[in-house]
């Protein structure tokens, strides 16, 4: 039994140190750069691997975006920006992007129950601080919902894969999906019907997981939206 307890209170206090990081406010780029544990600065960076994700471009109201950085480019920055169409950027949530190194129209579409990406958490054994990773295998054509597909964890790692997942029709009073507590982007589960809309129907923050994030997020519903009536 106490080896039990130990066991999981050392899972607990892995997780804590893994949502470790350092923000750093970069006037010349108008963003919030987001590092892992103690890193400072792109440079730090270990090198992407092949169709890594670099990063991600977090929107928010009012304040200047968060950006990511999970590892550095070989050849070219990093984009720090949201974009359409620089051929670097696949949907997240409906206010986030991933970031890649490599050009996505080399990546093939993806197909119904292919795992499009994956992200992995590994312990350093030096430091004994967890790191994050992502890897994109296919083009998710929003909307659409990342779907964990299959997980395996134990007490050094994590590794989680995701399947693109195209949007079922919700109901009116449905839930819709979950949206962060702090960026308010949603991570959709369906779609809505006509004249409503997925938002927030209380203040109660859970702890929940979903790709690239883990932390406070509000539930949402499908909730009716008429904005000409009276």
């Amino acid at each position: 039994m106490m080896r039990t307890l130990i066991f999981c209170a050392a899972i607990v206090l892995a997780k804590c140190i893994s949502e470790k990081h350092t923000e750093v406010y970069s006037k010349l780029d108008q963003v919030v750069y987001i590092y892992q544990n103690n890193v400072k600065k792109d440079k730090d960076l270990e090198v992407c691997q092949p169709n890594a994700v670099c990063g991600v471009v977090n929107q928010r109201f009012w304040y200047p975006p968060y950006v990511q950085r999970y590892c550095r480019c070989s050849e070219t920055p990093c984009p720090f920006s949201w974009s359409e169409n620089d051929n670097r950027s696949i949907p997240l949530d409906n206010r986030s992007q991933l970031k890649t190194c490599d050009d996505t129209r080399n990546l093939q579409r993806c197909e119904a129950n292919d795992v499009g990406l994956t992200v992995s958490e590994v312990m350093d054994p030096v430091s004994g601080q967890y790191f994050k990773s992502a890897k994109v295998l296919c083009f998710c054509d929003w909307p659409a919902y990342w779907k964990l597909d299959r997980r395996e964890a134990n007490a050094t790692h994590t590794f989680n894969e995701y399947i693109c997942s195209r949007l079922t029709r919700c109901k009116s009073g449905e839930f819709c999906g979950h949206m962060r507590a702090d960026t308010y982007s949603t991570y959709y589960q369906c779609s809505c019907p006509r004249d409503h809309l997925c938002i927030k129907t209380d203040d109660v923050r859970r702890n929940v997981t979903e790709p690239l994030y883990n932390g406070p997020m509000l539930r949402a519903q499908c909730t009716p939206y008429h904005p000409n009536s009276v």
